[in-house]
């Protein structure tokens, strides 16, 4: 059973209608604890798949090679968002941490650019992180 998620997959209105939104963003809309919350939870998640990943490798026997790779492969695709969400984690601590006296236009702006930057990311490389 594959249970691998395919690629995202957006038209380009519905694109254009989230960069519309985004554009709307202050950054009073953004409750930091919350994406805080957020974030653990993917942390924890991604653990459980880990874990689970690495428990199925250790009791592979030789006709299981083909799943082995393949786990491997999912665990590199692991390893990549775990490392772009540890990227977001330490970049909402520091927000939490420091609250600096940037214009709330500067702010809007900056988010925007990264969620438009991080949604088109995600629109070319999908979720397995391999560029289509």
């Amino acid at each position: 059973m594959n249970r691998t998620p395919g690629p995202l997959e957006q038209s380009d209105a519905e694109a254009e209608a989230v960069a519309y939104t985004l554009r709307d963003i202050k950054p009073e809309d953004i409750d930091l604890e919350w994406i805080q919350q957020m974030v653990n939870r993917l942390f924890n998640e991604l653990e459980k798949q880990l874990k689970s990943v690495e428990k199925f490798a250790a009791s592979a026997k030789p006709p299981e090679t083909a799943k082995f790779f393949k786990n491997a492969q999912t665990i590199n695709t692991m390893q990549t968002i775990l490392a772009r969400l540890f990227n977001l984690k330490t970049q909402v601590d520091g927000a939490l941490a420091i609250k600096t006296a940037r214009k709330p236009k500067d702010t809007r702006e900056k988010i925007a650019k990264q969620l438009i930057g991080e949604l088109e990311r995600s629109r070319k490389t999908g979720v397995s992180g391999k560029a289509e």
